[in-house]
């Protein structure tokens, strides 16, 4: 594959960087962190506006009908400024979500949630209908041309108006970073729909979503926080970003069938992406303090420790970046990318949280300085490795996946 990006790319790439660049500097990074929801609300509306959040989303939808390469790119800019925005947990719950509404046909038959039963559909569903608006057969639509087409049942609908303010920067997503276990319980009441009671911890921005994407078990579950039964404790998390504790007792909630394995990929590589932007910013501002502080009246960069330093630290963020980019292409591509993925999540927390230990021991004492700049980079490279799941569970998951390959040799 070809890793250069082409004109379109390049095109995006600099104005995400201009952008973050213009709207997040550190004095507004530091302003915003210390704020009560720690969100910087101009620079959403402004992504919006410029187009940066329906990047990677239909173009029926207001979006530019792009793929996971140009998010990707997008969120390597981000991390270049560590900007406090939910970025990357938007785009992949807004890309599961566009999904599932755009492929929606008549309604499914209803399939039992957790050994539960589905029981009758709930009449006071927030999301819509999961029925069919013709009772005993699919809903048809009738065009202009005097065509018809099976219509998008109410749920989708209803999705599909959240993606559109979504695109605007007028609604916010996320989602949990990893399958939800038990004690959850969660309860079918009719074919899209669902009932989910229990806590969850460690939400990203839960506390300012519009709608929350659970992945438990296999599937999707999507909540409003707003609803009655569902509670929002906020809490710092290493990067200074507010996670949520959720309490959710019997909160209505959509299904998508299948959703969690494609959430996770969206996760896990756009969570590569920021890592590759983190790296690269930390990286530039170590090699700018070593080229300017002198010790024996030569800069550092001169010395042989610290040049070897940098060095491992740059190969680090080519590691990153390059199986980022490569990852992301699969997925666009429609290829097996499930051992691309793995590695590339590998890279962002191994080879990430290497690289930000060594830019923050090249600042010297300085680097031990939580108010200066350096010491977000690492917090944030450190909250990425932790919302992988840790370099060791990726490593082993990933041999598991190599195992079963003709040729692993040639995977990653």
């Amino acid at each position: 594959m070809d890793l250069t990006f082409d004109e379109s790319q390049d095109a995006l790439r600099e104005l995400a960087a201009e952008l973050f660049a213009k709207r997040s500097p550190v004095a507004r990074v530091t302003a915003v962190e210390a704020t009560e929801e720690r969100v910087d609300r101009e620079l959403w509306a402004d992504l919006g506006g410029a187009g940066l959040l329906g990047v990677a989303l239909p173009e029926e939808l207001g979006g530019a009908g792009l793929g996971l390469v140009e998010a990707a790119i997008v969120c390597v800019e981000q991390g270049r400024v560590v900007a406090p925005v939910p970025l990357l947990w938007t785009i992949a719950a807004a890309r599961v979500l566009a999904h599932a509404a755009l492929v929606s046909g008549p309604t499914p038959v209803p399939v039992p949630v957790s050994g539960v039963a589905a029981a009758d559909p709930d009449p006071a569903e927030p999301f819509g209908s999961a029925e069919p608006a013709q009772p005993g057969g699919s809903a048809e639509t009738q065009h202009p041309t005097g065509s018809t087409e099976p219509a998008r049942p109410a749920w989708a609908e209803d999705i599909l108006a959240l993606l559109r303010r979504v695109v605007a920067g007028a609604a916010i997503l996320t989602c949990a970073p990893e399958q939800v276990a038990a004690p959850l319980r969660v309860t079918a009441t009719g074919p899209a729909a669902g009932r989910v009671s229990g806590r969850i911890a460690g939400v990203p921005y839960a506390h300012v979503a519009d709608r929350i994407l659970l992945p438990i078990g296999a599937d999707g579950w999507l909540i409003d926080p707003s609803s009655p039964g569902a509670t929002v404790r906020s809490g710092p998390s290493t990067s200074g970003e507010l996670h949520g504790e959720l309490e959710l007792d019997d909160v209505p909630a959509l299904r998508l069938p299948g959703a969690a394995t494609d959430l996770r990929a969206h996760l896990l590589v756009l969570l590569a992406a920021l890592a590759a932007g983190v790296t690269a910013a930390a990286l530039q501002m170590a090699a700018e303090h070593t080229s300017t502080r002198t010790q024996f009246g030569r800069p550092l960069s001169t010395f042989q420790g610290v040049a070897l330093k940098a060095a491992d630290a740059y190969v680090d963020t080519v590691g990153i970046s390059a199986t980022a980019m490569q990852a992301a292409w699969r997925l666009d591509q429609g290829l097996d990318a499930a051992a691309e993925i793995l590695t590339a999540a590998w890279w962002a927390a191994e080879a990430g949280q290497h690289c930000v230990h060594l830019t923050q021991h090249l600042h010297g004492g300085l680097g031990a300085d939580v108010s200066y700049p350096v010491h977000r980079y690492f917090l944030w490279g450190k909250q990425i490795e932790l919302l992988t799941g840790g370099a060791s569970a990726l490593l082993s998951e990933l041999g598991d996946t190599l195992v079963h390959l003709d040729d692993p040799g040639d995977a990653c």
